[in-house]
This record gives C-alpha cells, structure tokens and sequence, in this order.
C-alpha cells in the first residue's frame, strides 16, 4: 500500500486518544466529555502554529513567528499554509510527507508534501477550539493590565510582565497564549530600561522636562508639566482607565515641528503612529490591536470644515474611553474596533469642536520662541534612551497609579471640573507624578494645581455649554425681520420686547406676532412669564436646520427633546402660533439678560404655592416698575 502521510496521522491520532481517555477528561469549557480530540491532538508533536478557532468563515491562528493570522477555508492554499510554518517549512515534509517508490531501489522516497492533508489537519484543529473572535482576546503592542493588576508591556518581540510590587526584574514571555489572552508577535517597540530610575533632579523625567520648558508656552511650566504627562499616558495606553487628549497650537516658527520630533523619538519610530496626513480608517487600520500613542501633525482645518478631520477627532473621543465603533464593509460583513490609544493633534489652527470633544483633551498654547533661544542640546540617541528611562520609571511607580489618579481627580473636582475635566487633567497629572516623584502628592501640592488648573480659567472649557443651552443659545441668537419697518434683532431681543423686559422699541403685541412667525410666544402661567416653543412648525425647522436638534418634514424637531433638558413645562392644550401646536413652555428669565423675568403684574400674579414650578427654580425677585403693564390675556392671544 502506498505511503501518503495517513499512517503518521493516524498514529498521532491514536496516541492522543489514548492519552485523553478516561473520567478525567473535559471539553474546552471544563464541562466534561467533548467527544472531539483536542486540538493539540490533531497536531504533530511540537507543530510550531497554534489554532486559536473559526469564527464564521475565517479560521484564526499564531503563525511561526507567532503573528495573529486568520485565513478563510478556501485559502488554505499550499502557499499560504508554507508561510504558517514560515521558518519551519520543512516542517512539511516530515508531517504530511509525499512518498513515492524509487522504481531502481524500490524504497519509498518523499517527493514533496501533502497541501491537502495539511489544511484538514490545521482547519480540523482550530474547530476542535471552537468559535473564537480576536475582538477582547487580542492585545498587541503596547502597556496592558494583567489578570492581578500588575503592568504588561508588549514590546513586540518580547512580553514583559512588571512585579505587582514595582519592584524587581521583569519577568519576560515570547509572544503568544497568556492567561487565555494572545499577545500576537509584532516589531519590535523599545523596551523599558533594565534598571530602576531615580526621580526629581537625577531623573530622566526631570531632564525631558526641562527640555520641554524651553518651548514657550502660553502657560509656561504647566503646559510642558501637561504634555510630559501626555507622553507618559502614550506609553501605558490601554493601562489606563482614561486616555487623555491634548492639542498643540501655535503660529509659525513657535516649535510644533520640533516637538513632534522629540515625542518621536522618545517613544521610538515603531513605538508611535505618526502622521501628517491620515484619515480615520488609516488609523484604525494601522493600529489594529495595539494600543500605541498616535500623534497627528498639521491638523488644520479647511474651509468648508475637513470630514477627515472631524473623523479624527472622533476617532480621538472612541480611544480616550476605550469604546467599541462599527463599520460596514463591502463584502456585507461588520468590523468592530476598540482603540485604547492616546492621540496627540499639532496645528496653527484649531478647528470648531463640540463641547464634547474639546473638554476630552488639553489645549497646549504656544507663542514665538524668543530670537536666538534653542533648546538644550540632547541628541535622538540621548531623547531615545531617556524614552527608554521613563517607560522603566512608569513600570516601577504603576502600583501607586490608582491611588495617586485619585487624589488628583478629587483636586480637579474642587478645581470645579466636571467628571471629564477630572479624568483628562487627573490622569495627565497623575503620569507625571509617576514620572517625576516616589510618593504620593501632598494636600498643598493638590490644592496648588487645583487653583493653577481651575476650571473658569482654562481655554479648554471656553464655550463648554450643555447640549440643551447651546440648543436654547442657537434660538435667541437667530436674528428674526420685523416686514414693517425692516428691523432686524435677534429673538432674544423680540422676547424680552413681548415680555416687557424692555420697553420703548415697539409694542408687545408686535413682538409677539413677529415671535408666533418664528413658532415662539411668550405666555403667562403660574404667575411667571413663559417662553412657548413649537414642538411642529416651518419657522423654526428653518431656524434649526442644519444643526443636530434639526427636525425633519412631519416629524418633531430636535429641538424638544434637548430644550426639555431645562426647567420646563409641558402645556395640556395645545397653543396657538398662527397654527395650533403642541409646545414646551420654558421660563422666560432664562432667555433674558442676567436671567431673571419681571412677574406680570395683578392679584392672579402673586406666585401662589399653585406655581408650576414652586421649589424647583429660583425665586423670582418682585418688581416695581410700572413698564410691565400688559394683561396676561394679551400676552396669551
């Protein structure tokens, strides 16, 4: 009978069956008696790929050189099978040997090998695994959280698992299946330094700091204090339970170049994703599993408003936090992604961000360098091995991280920052901490950064306004044309008119019909003005259109939902304006300069305890000007 290979299978088949008989073998799940072979069984002896399982059509496994690989069943082809064993390929032969018989000597001889037999064995491996998704499973290079907490540092080519303590040698692992995980092999990133690093004066991180004091920022100190931060946060990247964002802007000739070149090279050309022009799907594709920093340069934005741009920040916002984003893709089939990476941006100009993106990151002013100033003169080597010194220092003082990220949030929250605030400024503060010092911050140095970080005085929180204010600010700032006499003011002015807040102008009722126009009216309840707002109408679809709380024809605006985020009422009727609509009624002091509304005047007006909104807003102060002289019957027409 003809040797094909199926005697050594088949003998390696028997030998693990025999091995896994008995009581005391359990399926993957530890559920007792799977009735299929493992999948090691299946495999020679010291087979140099790893199945890892099959999910849908895709079949996943660590290659030789222990590279994440996943093929479809129709591709295991002779060549694509040959670079799984890579280096081993003559592995093949041995395994799944093609013989034929020498007609001279009559001994059989191998003639090549079975491609064939090779993908059954390899694909029937990976079903014995079961079904298995990189999505959660894979880490690639970058800083990590192990299974106690303690840091792991994937370096590409080597796995390095910090002691809990802090202290001690690292304990190195190849690339591969930890703790039911898989750290894939990839380039290699630098390594932490082999010894321990001292802080303050004698530190690496004193040095690089003093090294970025030389920039001039607008803040001085604080704003290298940050970025140091920044650059620390890129190296532990999904380590952190918050990646913070920062934005470097500055005119021409203050050093955003230069810095983008120091940061390069203390991370490493293969420890940062580094780009001047890239768009999202680039990012995410590059980036894959891992969790490395990323610094884009000459962000700038166009005129009409770069979507690649906006991508990116996106992209920014999904990675400080760690969440998952989706795509479709042409073949029919979802991609999910979770990035856990620091991004940096660089640019003369920042573009308009929403409140939600701007109070994610740190925004790093810098002004023209002083004539003839130039930085200490450090070398890529020197910045290199200083990289290499921090990322050592990190390891070392990460036990202390949760307590110390505490203590600055707190700060931050007396600072009066919301929990963003807490999260971007408490984790950039905390990093350097690590960097720079053995212990934990004091009482007077929180409190010093507190004062110095508060919330009223940064350029990050300009402008941070709710949805649902910038919703009612968009209203009242939308300029509105009297058709008798032209006049043109916005409709924060027309309200105050019809609600007698100011007089001499023109006369309520005209500003109430110019109001109902626009899909508004001021109305008396409870004895407080209110502000109607249309939940239907064609003048604030217009108003609203082109914005996110724009409404569509037939359907209730955007609009509702987020100006019922304020104090507000719901009318049982619906109202009249100029149509008959269902409303939402807000106080009208919130639409008025100061905030506060004169009460009309009259026995009915006196604030009984019948108020609509008696205990939830504040008391509206009395008034004894006799401008307010308008009946709330007119008021209501």
């Amino acid at each position: 009978m003809a040797a094909d290979g199926m005697e050594g299978l088949r003998s390696w088949r028997d030998q693990a069956q025999e091995m896994d008989s008995g009581p005391e073998r359990r399926d993957a799940e530890g559920n007792g008696d799977s009735g299929t072979p493992e999948a090691e069984s299946r495999l020679p002896p010291g087979c140099p790929v790893v199945p890892l399982g099959i999910h849908g059509d895709l079949v996943f496994y660590l290659d030789e050189l222990r590279q994440l690989r996943d093929l479809k069943a129709e591709k295991h082809s002779r060549l694509n099978v040959q670079a799984l064993f890579g280096r081993q390929a003559d592995l093949l032969y041995a395994y799944w040997p093609r013989k034929a018989q020498n007609k001279t000597t009559g001994e059989w001889e191998t003639t090549g090998w079975r491609p064939e037999l090779a993908a059954e064995t390899l694909m029937g491996a990976a079903a014995d695994k079961g079904v298995w998704s990189p999505q959660d499973r894979v880490r690639g290079a970058g800083a990590w959280i192990g299974p106690d907490g303690e840091l792991v540092w994937h370096c590409g080519n080597k796995i390095l698992v910090m002691p809990t303590s802090g202290k001690g040698a690292p304990r190195a692992e190849e690339p591969g299946v930890l703790a039911d995980l898989v750290y894939p092999a990839a380039p290699a990133i630098p390594h932490p330094h082999p010894e321990a690093q001292p802080a303050a004066e004698r530190g690496p991180a004193q040095k690089i700091l003093d090294h970025l004091e030389s920039w001039n920022w607008r803040r001085g100190e604080t704003d290298a204090y940050l970025l140091l931060g920044w650059i620390g946060a890129g190296m532990l990247g999904a380590a952190l339970h918050w990646r913070p964002v920062c934005w470097i802007t500055g005119g021409r000739g203050t050093g955003k170049s230069s810095l983008q070149d120091v940061i390069r090279w203390l991370m490493g050309s293969s420890g940062l994703l580094q780009s001047a022009d890239a768009t999202p799907a680039a990012i995410r594709q590059t980036l894959k599993f891992s969790s490395l920093p990323v610094a884009i340069d000459e962000a700038e934005p166009d005129e009409g408003g770069s979507k690649t741009l906006a991508g990116l920040v996106t992209l920014a916002r999904i990675a400080a936090s760690g969440a998952s984003g989706h795509r479709g893709g042409s073949d029919h089939q979802a991609a999910q992604f979770t990035l856990r990476s620091c991004l940096l941006f660089s640019s003369i100009l920042m573009p308009p961000l929403l409140p939600q993106d701007r109070s994610r990151m740190a925004i790093l002013e810098l002004d023209e360098l002083p004539r003839g100033s130039a930085p200490p003169p450090l070398t890529e080597r020197e910045i290199g091995e200083l990289g290499r010194r921090l990322r050592r220092r990190l390891a070392d003082q990460w036990p202390r991280f949760a307590v110390t990220w505490g203590l600055y949030r707190d700060a931050m929250r007396r600072g009066g920052h919301s929990a963003r605030g807490q999260d971007v400024f408490g984790t950039l503060l905390a990093v350097a901490d690590l960097l720079l010092f053995d212990q934990t911050p004091d009482a007077g140095g929180l409190e010093a950064w507190a004062l110095k970080l508060a919330a009223a005085s940064l350029a990050e929180l300009e402008g941070d306004v709710t949805d649902e204010s910038a919703c009612l600010n968009h209203l009242m700032s939308t300029t509105w044309e009297s058709p008798h006499d032209r006049r043109r003011m916005t409709l924060g002015r027309w309200v105050s008119i019809a609600a007698e807040h100011i007089s001499g102008e023109c006369l309520p009722e005209v500003a109430q019909k110019l109001l109902m126009e626009a899909g508004l009216k001021v109305v008396t309840q409870g004895g407080e003005r209110w502000l109607a707002v249309a939940n239907m109408h064609r003048g604030l679809s217009r108003i609203y259109d082109g914005t996110q709380w724009a409404a569509r024809p037939g359907a209730m605006g955007g609009w509702v939902q987020a100006l019922r985020r304020l104090p507000h009422e719901v009318p049982k009727k619906a109202l009249w304006f100029g149509v008959t609509a269902k409303g939402t009624l807000l106080p009208v002091r919130l639409c008025l300069p100061g905030g506060e509304s004169r009460p009309p005047h009259g026995p009915a007006d006196g604030g009984e305890a019948g108020d609509p909104l008696d205990g939830a807003r504040p008391s509206t102060p009395a008034s004894t000007s006799s401008d307010a002289s308008a009946s709330s019957d007119l008021l209501d027409r």
